[in-house]
């Protein structure tokens, strides 16, 4: 019998039904969870190299998943008390800022492997869904910030030295939700045919592009 952490393709019906939803969940999820946490380099991989390994299916859960704990997370951020002066589109937008990251990390990373490697757009969608993760991780930090920390103004970021005593060891988290990121987009282009020495040069870059593509986009869209 297979085992249960594999990531299989999902069943025909569909996938949002409540029988796939439930193997997402109890397994195919943790599952991944798993190979992404403990073994971030050939498990992540492994990954995009065999597609069979998590379907179609499994990659719109996921960064469905995402849009919608990025749509709860102002329930626990902003004052109970201001909660009923917010319309839903407030919640709606903060979830599609996660969507449209994810979407233009999958659009950069189809980008890239159009010239260096051999893109494909279902493998491209997986790119922006396990960038979800390091989505939720900074979704975590910053809620960790508000509550340790309080808010943090415009003057504190212009001083580093006052931004690292206020948020102290949350920034080390920030960097590493940045070097997740990083990691992702560079085991996708390998597993692509990228060359070593361009993915390691060009995954920094199109992170930071990524968060610079959704900034402008946000900005245009709901500003």
């Amino acid at each position: 019998m297979e085992n249960r952490e594999t990531l299989n393709e999902s069943k025909t019906s569909s996938f949002l039904d409540r029988e796939n939803l439930l193997e997402f969940y109890k397994h195919n999820l943790p599952g991944l969870l798993r190979t992404v946490f403990t073994n971030p380099i050939s498990g992540v991989y492994e990954l995009f190299a065999q597609p069979l390994r998590i379907s179609y299916q499994n990659t719109l859960l996921m960064m469905g998943s995402t849009v919608l704990l990025y749509v709860l997370a102002p329930i626990l951020v902003i004052p109970s008390q201001f909660r009923s002066y917010l319309g839903i589109s407030v919640y709606i937008k903060t979830g599609m800022v996660a969507l449209i990251f994810m979407m233009v990390l999958s659009g950069i990373s189809f980008g890239i492997k159009s010239i260096s490697g051999r893109p494909s757009f279902k493998k491209e969608l997986l790119t922006g869904a396990l960038s979800g993760i390091g989505l939720v991780l900074l979704l975590v930090t910053m809620l960790l910030i508000k509550i340790l920390v309080g808010d943090i103004d415009a003057f504190e970021l212009m001083n580093p030295t006052a931004l690292v005593d206020r948020a102290g060891l949350m920034i080390v988290f920030v960097l590493y939700v940045f070097l997740f990121l990083v990691n992702v987009l560079q085991q996708s282009l390998k597993a692509s045919g990228t060359k070593d020495g361009l993915c390691w040069y060009i995954s920094p870059l199109g992170i930071i592009f990524a968060f610079y593509v959704t900034a402008k986009i946000v900005k245009a869209l709901f500003m």
